[in-house]
């Protein structure tokens, strides 16, 4: 028989068992041995991003449960460890997550870092691009960045929907009139 040691706040653990349950279809729990949801969220609770058994969308769901629990330190840990994920789409929601987290707790130096380096990979990620020219724009004053920003994704992201091209031609426009009343 195997016994499990576990560090963590009771609260915690029945969040993360319920976010296990509910992630699961009905159909899936039925088929599942309890044993093995226990030891699935054994792993969630220790995982170490090194560990490639352990589904990093999993553990992207449990983080973002916690942060819906207002468990935002966990949270933020286990998206930290997401950013260098191999499956993509989950390091970029996880630094996606990770930076809105970042901002409404007023710690821009890595809010502002994570979207940098989305930038750095894409520079037309329609997310990092909007977020880090609102603060060049609004918290570092470099409106001439922000501008810049702005322009090369509406030269080059042509698979832009109406909206987001409205939604950066407005900010275009409004950064020019912001710099040439400026000069």
């Amino acid at each position: 028989m195997y016994s499990l040691q576990i560090s963590i706040r009771p609260s915690l653990l029945i969040i993360l068992l319920r976010s296990i349950l509910l992630h699961s279809s009905a159909i899936v729990i039925r088929r599942l041995d309890p044993k093995l949801l226990t030891v699935h969220l054994a792993e969630l609770l220790r995982y170490e991003p090194e560990r490639e058994d352990i589904l990093h969308k999993d553990v992207l769901a449990a983080a973002r449960l916690l942060l819906d629990r207002d468990c935002e330190e966990e949270a933020r840990g286990y998206l930290a460890s997401l950013l260098s994920s191999e499956n993509r789409e989950v390091a970029i929601e996880a630094g996606r997550i990770l930076s809105l987290s970042c901002k409404r707790k007023g710690d821009w130096t890595v809010a502002v870092g994570i979207w940098g380096k989305m930038v750095t990979e894409d520079a037309c990620h329609i997310f990092a691009v909007e977020e880090l020219a609102k603060w060049c724009e609004h918290r570092k004053g470099d409106l001439d960045r922000a501008l810049n920003l702005v322009n090369n994704v509406l030269e080059n992201a042509s698979y832009l929907s109406t909206a987001e091209r409205d939604v950066f031609i407005y900010r275009f426009n409004r950064l020019k009139r912001r710099i040439e009343k400026r000069e």
